[in-house]
């Protein structure tokens, strides 16, 4: 090969490098709470667009992958029971506070890609058709060990536990942290046609709580405070190629560097 010939190439690849495509994201995140007690239906209705309705893309951006994610964290932060004055006699009791999570199934609920859908419900423990699940954010007492309450006497379990106006103190037989991360980690999606489109789509999930007691528990005033966060993402990993550009002042200075080596090594050349 010539050398003119290598120079020549070598020119057209520095020009060529502005014409590569490049990756990139777009990223959406709905995020609701921190809200008492438990969502439903209607306050965690998660509503996206579709590639082609979303802020940033630009006719010509190619889709390459979609992302979906789900973190849910349920938390009880009080807990306490407290024993009418006017009860004859100390109470014995067991008490679990339960939560459970799910994403709801069904068009009418998630117009989320299907089988999309069953991955979110199922990556976090659950099964189809909600993926609901039951998890123990805090139990007093458990088996034999009831805890036990005199009149007029107030335990408190969280945030911290105490006592007042009576002789028992809180039971050491206490289970769970008061609170649940719910995280379906990232999917990704089995069919990312589904979103390469225009308009919106929707992911629909919830929360609710459950108590289970036993024994004495419902002569108490129980007092629980619950909260939940939770955060949906869905992400469209995409590639946005780059047309023909005005070449940079540094491509230009390369440019002209190269060319008058050329002319350089053609008088060289000629005088030889």
């Amino acid at each position: 090969m010539s050398i003119y010939r290598r120079i020549l190439i070598g020119s057209a690849l520095v020009v060529a490098v502005a014409g590569l495509a490049s990756a990139d994201t777009i990223t959406q995140t709905q995020t609701f709470g921190p809200e008492g007690t438990d969502v439903t239906d209607a306050e965690t209705d998660a509503v996206f667009s579709f590639f082609q309705s979303a802020a940033g893309y630009t006719v010509g951006d190619v889709l390459n992958s979609v992302t979906l994610q789900i973190v849910v964290n349920q938390t009880i932060t009080d807990l306490s029971f407290f024993a009418p004055t006017d009860l004859g006699s100390n109470q014995t009791f067991q008490y679990t506070q339960n939560t459970t999570i799910g994403v709801d199934s069904g068009t009418a609920d998630s117009s989320v890609y299907s089988g999309d859908l069953t991955a979110l419900q199922t990556a976090g423990g659950g099964s189809v058709p909600n993926g609901v699940t039951a998890y123990g954010l805090y139990s007093v007492g458990g088996g034999p060990f009831s805890q036990t309450i005199a009149p007029g006497e107030t335990i408190s379990f969280l945030p911290t536990e105490s006592h007042s106006g009576g002789s028992f103190t809180p039971t050491t037989h206490t289970a769970g942290t008061g609170q649940y991360n719910y995280n379906s980690g990232v999917v990704t999606s089995s069919d990312s046609g589904y979103y390469n489109t225009a308009g919106n789509f929707d992911i629909s999930y919830f929360t609710y709580g459950s108590v289970t007691s036993s024994g004495g528990a419902s002569n108490l005033t129980t007092t629980v405070t619950s909260n939940t966060t939770d955060t949906v993402s869905v992400i469209y990993n995409y590639t946005a190629p780059v047309g023909p550009t005005t070449p940079e002042p540094a491509t230009m200075a390369l440019m002209g560097s190269a060319l008058l080596g050329l002319g350089l090594l053609g008088k060289r050349f000629k005088k030889q």
